[in-house]
């Protein structure tokens, strides 16, 4: 009998060759599980989309249809909505220490409490990744209404203190930035703050910009000021031991998606799941739909989905 991490070894390798060879039926099991477990949270961020006011939690049937792969796969992302509003997030975690996975929490940061910062030292939470999009009270407390943007920062570290105190490294500490016109210029004072209180990775995204009041944000209008915020940033990273992961920049891009798909395979379909609120999964974050629901379907069933976007095109 194969021992867990002998079993999630092999599934590496198997992913890796069908991903290379562009096998379309797979026997192998995602690496990364994302479970949005809930839609309820108590921020209202001004770029969020979500029907925070509804109270849907993933259902007891999905969650033990994720556990089928979990000896196979290396880790799960809970979040949400806010994930410590998940009334059996105990649960999740024990899911996770069951199949010998990696849990990674996807946050807010408000309600990084002591029992809460004890809990995942205890439940061997291996990243923490906290949205912050700002690095001035003012600037995070518009963009993040419900928030406030020292509670946070007091949050973050007394956890850093907690593993210190423990003598471990983990959870490693992750700020999730959503780059706009009106906040980029704080990405640089936000590498410093990372820094200064234990966050170890500070990781960009461009702004989804969903309503026309957004689009005013959008730094799609503001390529060169992107390029130069992202520029600054990386360097201040490497100065500082943070890690700076930004988008590409904006002068280096070429001409749109055909250039890119021709250049560069995209191994997302072999490599990752994500689970709805309401029980259905994606395999690829390029449209190409969803692949059943594991309120009704086996995990094998909406692994190998028909619409599962893994095709034979590089």
């Amino acid at each position: 009998m194969h021992t867990l991490p002998e079993l999630k070894r092999m599934n590496r390798a198997l992913l890796s060759h069908e991903a290379k060879h562009n096998i379309g039926r797979v026997e192998s099991y995602p690496s990364l599980v994302a479970i949005t477990a809930l839609e309820k949270c108590n921020f209202r961020c001004i770029m969020c989309s979500q029907h925070h006011k509804s109270d849907a939690q993933i259902s007891q049937a999905a969650l033990e249809r994720i556990g089928r792969s979990l000896p196979y796969t290396d880790y799960v992302c809970i979040t949400g909505g806010e994930p410590f509003l998940y009334g059996h997030i105990d649960q999740f975690f024990q899911l996770c220490h069951q199949g010998g996975c990696e849990p990674v929490v996807q946050t807010n940061g408000s309600l990084l409490l002591e029992r809460q910062r004890r809990m995942l030292l205890k439940c061997g939470v291996g990243i923490v990744k906290i949205s912050c999009d700002g690095a001035r009270a003012e600037t995070y407390n518009r963009i993040r209404p419900g928030g406030n943007f020292n509670t946070l920062v007091q949050n973050i570290r007394l956890l850093t203190e907690l593993k210190a105190a423990r003598g471990t490294k983990l959870p490693v500490l992750e700020f999730n930035f959503v780059a706009m016109r009106s906040n980029v210029s704080e990405l640089v004072p936000l590498v410093n703050l990372a820094k200064a209180i234990g966050v170890e990775v500070v990781n960009v995204f461009l702004l989804l910009a969903e309503t026309e009041d957004m689009a005013r944000e959008s730094l799609y209008f503001q390529p060169d000021l992107a390029d130069q915020e992202f520029l600054r940033a990386a360097l201040a990273g490497k100065m500082l031991g943070v890690k700076v992961n930004v988008p590409p920049l904006f002068a280096d891009k070429p001409v749109y998606a055909e250039a890119v798909c021709e250049s560069h395979r995209c191994a997302a379909p072999w490599q990752s799941m994500t689970v709805n609120v309401d029980g259905s999964v994606a395999i690829c974050c390029g449209g190409a739909g969803l692949a059943g629901n594991l309120n009704t379907d086996s995990f094998d069933e909406v692994w190998n989905h028909r619409s599962a976007a893994r095709c034979a095109r590089p």
